[in-house]
């Protein structure tokens, strides 16, 4: 069988992670074919151990326009769980021709069974794998959000969220892993809060995922139980987005900071409040 066969049948099966040798795409090497917030993104795969998830954009202008405004929209939501996948991973948006160059990927392939909408990268930065992809998922939040169980929605699935935690885990002191234990409960130590606050760029899916399995233990809790670590992600995301080249930000979007209203918003009440974090407005998609 041809290696272009091959390819085409295994895009059908992109679950069997076991092929992922065989399978890996060698990303693209010649620095000068390669977007300098391309390159950006993948440095920070590197470095911080984070996976990527490329979204590869529609050809339709209205439809992309569409794509990028809730895109952003999903990423002011500072203060909500859904706000995860801008944190946990390195998100990319591509056009079609870009993603076929940078990846190495042929989506004319007659042979191959769907068109992906969605990969997955390594941290090195190879196709892991791929998908079809759903673009009203940008427009709701909890769709758009990670479904820890089903890795066709999100990039991983519970086990896999739980081994890059592991791996992360062996490097901490015990401090940072007391800190964790002390928030995962309903009290707020703001001690504890800032010695993971000061670590929580690199350590972010560890981070994420003492928050999930905290939350699990008080799931059917009555009254609800609003996990401490869930603050110290709402803070971390809040800090991130007042800096102007966030990394949390997807890659290959352009966005301008939306101002701050100097006056209260409602002036006759006087009880409205700007929601804290910057947001941004999205403005459009790099095309090269």
């Amino acid at each position: 069988m041809h290696r272009r066969e091959f390819l085409a049948l295994a895009a059908g099966s992109p679950l069997i992670f076991g092929l992922r040798e065989l399978l890996a795409q060698e990303p693209a090497t010649d620095a000068k074919s390669v977007p300098e917030w391309y390159q950006a993104a993948l440095k920070r795969m590197k470095e911080t151990n984070r996976y990527g998830i490329v979204i590869v954009l529609p050809e339709d202008p209205k439809e992309r326009e569409k794509w990028g405004k809730a895109l952003i929209d999903r990423y002011n939501e500072f203060q909500s769980p859904d706000h995860e996948p801008f944190g946990v991973v390195v998100l990319i948006c591509l056009t079609k021709s870009l993603a076929g160059r940078l990846l190495k990927w042929d989506f004319d392939d007659p042979k191959a069974l769907f068109k992906p909408g969605k990969f997955i990268l390594a941290p090195d930065g190879r196709v892991k794998s791929w998908f079809p992809f759903d673009g009203e998922s940008l427009g709701e939040a909890r769709t758009f959000s990670f479904n820890f169980a089903t890795p066709v929605y999100g990039a991983f699935s519970e086990d896999q969220l739980k081994a890059q935690a592991e791996k992360l885990g062996k490097t901490l002191p015990e401090s940072i892993r007391k800190a964790a234990d002390d928030l995962s409960g309903e009290k707020y130590d703001p001690e504890a809060g800032e010695s993971l606050l000061e670590k929580a760029d690199s350590i972010l899916p560890w981070i994420v995922h003492k928050c999930h399995s905290a939350e699990a233990k008080v799931a059917e809790a009555k009254p609800p139980v609003r996990v401490a670590l869930r603050m110290v992600l709402a803070k971390y995301w809040i800090s991130q987005s007042m800096v102007d080249a966030d990394p949390c930000l997807p890659y290959g979007v352009k966005v301008e900071p939306v101002p701050v209203p100097a006056e209260d918003p409602c002036p006759p009440c006087g009880m409205a409040r700007v929601t804290p974090g910057r947001a941004r407005k999205f403005m459009s998609f790099f095309e090269k």
